[in-house]
């Protein structure tokens, strides 16, 4: 059973999120003035310009690093790591539909380190896979520095969500996804013509990590449908099964994540709710709880896969049914009542007349997987409405924080936390239903 096919139920504005949040995504370009000035104080033109133009290229590869994910960035720590926020070198990109590794001298740079900041630093020099064109120019060679490191918009430590842009509400229920990577570019401008004259020029950026397409499947185990083997005298075992083994109590869930790309999904709990039918488990109702559906897992790549497993209760209940058998000495008769009021049926009188065991399967009720993006829970149309008229917008700041009534209460998580579709998939589970006739004989005179 795959679930990541189901449209979201919350609103239609699934495409328009995607189409924003790429605008928003490509477009922004932060300078971080608490963190360092931009220096752009050069020696010549003819300088300013090549460090410009060195500056262009390296936040082009920088990028690029990014959007074939070969620099990757968590909100948690990686395994064996005690910080979050933090970027590592993964050196896979995916090439006709495998992963393939780059080597980064390949791009000109060297095996990378964290600065006290907590950038992950590479050192880059062009001159190692640059080559002047032939019987052209020599193209323009550069040294310098690229850093990664994400950074949290949400709770915007830097007080950078002005530079971060804003997103519209009604794109939230599918693009909750409050990180940045922010991007430090370092250029030397080398003056020839004077030493002491040339610059570090250092600028910052952004960008935001490609979206993460899960495919879950899961399948959902039927209760083994067994009957109990009969021990004793068993006269009438209205049984529906096959008698070769115990009723198992639980059974495994089998389920599969799989990351469909473009970009690597760092995290997927999904949200198990169970709901019984009321008929049967009168004002019984299982709280929801979480399912880690990538287990051992940092992180997948775009066509990596993890299996994990769950478990379903089999549900099971005794009834007893009890009957009155009227008993006629004298006629040799058998009056079977569930009620003295009710109408009579004549039988033959005998002494194992109605008694029975029986053992069936009812739908217990239903059991949901899935997982939900948007920090709202109520409907994203009246909330809209309602910040709307209020505020005179329903454009809001990546900083954004939803009233503590409002915010959704979903134990699912994803990361990063963007949808193309509502993840949900429902199911039936079934229960052994055990009933058994208590006989009360009355004889009559």
């Amino acid at each position: 059973m795959t679930f990541f096919l189901r449209g979201n139920q919350r609103g239609s504005a699934l495409v328009i999120a995607l189409v924003v949040a790429a605008a928003i995504g490509g477009g922004i370009t932060v300078y971080m003035t608490n963190q360092g000035s931009l220096q752009k104080s050069v020696g010549t033109l003819n300088s300013q310009k090549d460090s410009m133009i060195g500056i262009d290229k390296m936040r082009t590869i920088a990028n690029y690093l990014v959007s074939s994910n070969m620099v990757i960035c968590k909100q948690s720590p990686f395994t064996g790591s005690m910080d979050s926020y933090r970027c590592r070198w993964t050196g896979l990109q995916l090439i006709d539909g495998s992963l393939q590794n780059v080597a980064p001298a390949k791009l000109g740079l060297d095996q990378g380190s964290f600065d006290a900041d907590g950038f992950l630093v590479f050192n880059v020099d062009s001159s190692i896979v640059n080559t002047p064109s032939s019987g052209g120019q020599p193209t323009i060679q550069y040294k310098g520095k690229i850093g990664f490191k994400l950074y949290d918009g949400q709770t915007d430590s830097l007080d950078l969500a002005e530079s971060l842009g804003k997103i519209p509400l009604s794109v939230l229920i599918s693009d909750n996804d409050r990180a940045f990577v922010l991007i430090k570019v370092v250029v030397e401008n080398q003056n020839t013509n004077s030493p002491a004259a040339s610059k570090i020029m250092t600028e910052y950026f952004s960008t935001r990590r490609p979206i993460a397409i899960p495919k879950v499947t899961v399948n959902v185990a039927t209760c083994k449908r067994s009957c109990e083997i009969a021990v004793g005298k068993n006269d009438n075992p209205a049984c529906r099964g096959d008698q070769n083994y115990t009723y198992t109590p639980t059974v495994p869930v089998n389920a599969t994540t799989k990351n469909l790309g473009p970009g690597v999904l760092y995290d997927m709990k999904v949200q198990k709710d169970i709901k019984l039918d009321q008929a049967l488990f009168p004002g019984v109702f299982p709280p929801s709880t979480i399912v880690n559906a990538m287990p051992g897992k940092d992180y997948l790549m775009p066509t990596e896969q993890v299996a994990w497993t769950d478990t379903v209760t089999c549900y099971s209940r005794n009834e007893t049914v009890k009957r009155q058998l009227y008993k006629s000495q004298a006629t040799l008769k058998c009056w079977w009542s569930d009620e003295p009021q009710s109408s009579w049926s004549v039988e033959k009188c005998d002494s194992n007349t109605g008694q029975s065991e029986s053992q069936h399967f009812v739908n217990s009720g239903t059991i949901t997987y899935n997982v939900d993006v948007s920090p709202i829970k109520t409907s994203i149309n009246q909330f809209t409405a309602a910040y709307k008229a209020a505020n005179g917008t329903d454009m809001v700041p990546m900083n954004f924080q939803v009233p503590a009534a409002d915010q959704n209460t979903s134990l699912s998580k994803m990361e990063p936390a963007r949808s193309v579709k509502m993840i949900v998939t429902n199911a039936n589970f079934q229960m052994k239903i055990d009933t058994t006739t208590e006989i009360q004989e009355i004889p009559t005179h």
